[in-house]
């Protein structure tokens, strides 16, 4: 199985593994290699042969060792749903709470300052889209896929561009502001 990784290397998942892993190993987080449990199952490991022993929690536990910093290499997380800008800040950004790789880079937060300093939209997607590139670069943990997920609404929903979440998964602020417009509807034949 080959997943892309991103339009600019072209590379697989497979491929960035064998390719990079002594670099990931070397520049983890906290710990040597952060991110065994972000690895494929072994049926598709191919040759890297990594084996893992994963140990399940519960929520509260599972969170409480990533916020007092106590989790073990092999933290697994499915980042939540937002935009590249608020994702490396919570993912990379010293002393966040879902930053599991515990990453910490003076220069690195100091950039993130920077983007959310910047007026100019196209000026911070540059910056964002740089950013990104150099994390990649450091690895300090490996990003697997993920599913593509689109909001969609009807017209006549007003008040409402798409969010799934307001602050955290509680859309209820969200569907409490938005409202119908019942004459459009009509006109609509609905």
């Amino acid at each position: 199985m080959a997943w892309k990784m991103n339009q600019d290397t072209g590379l697989s998942y497979e491929q960035l593994f064998v390719a990079d892993l002594s670099k990931a190993k070397s520049r983890g987080g906290k710990y040597p290699f952060i991110s065994d449990s972000f690895l494929p199952p072994d049926s598709l490991k191919g040759e890297l042969g990594v084996k893992m022993e994963i140990q399940v929690l519960e929520y509260s536990a599972y969170l409480s060792a990533m916020t007092t910093k106590t989790n073990a290499a092999g933290y697994f997380l499915q980042a939540g749903l937002n935009n590249p800008t608020t994702s490396l800040r919570k993912t990379f950004v010293s002393k966040q709470t879902w930053n599991p790789s515990q990453h910490a880079d003076p220069e690195f937060d100091k950039k993130m300052a920077e983007v959310y300093a910047e007026p100019d939209e196209r000026v911070r997607m540059i910056k964002v889209r740089l950013m990104v590139r150099e994390i990649l670069d450091k690895a300090p943990h490996i990003f697997l896929p993920v599913p593509h997920v689109y909001s969609a609404w009807w017209p006549w929903v007003k008040n409402y561009g798409g969010e799934l979440r307001a602050g955290a998964d509680r859309p209820g602020p969200i569907h409490a502001r938005a409202w119908v417009d019942q004459d459009m509807k009509k006109k609509m034949g609905y």
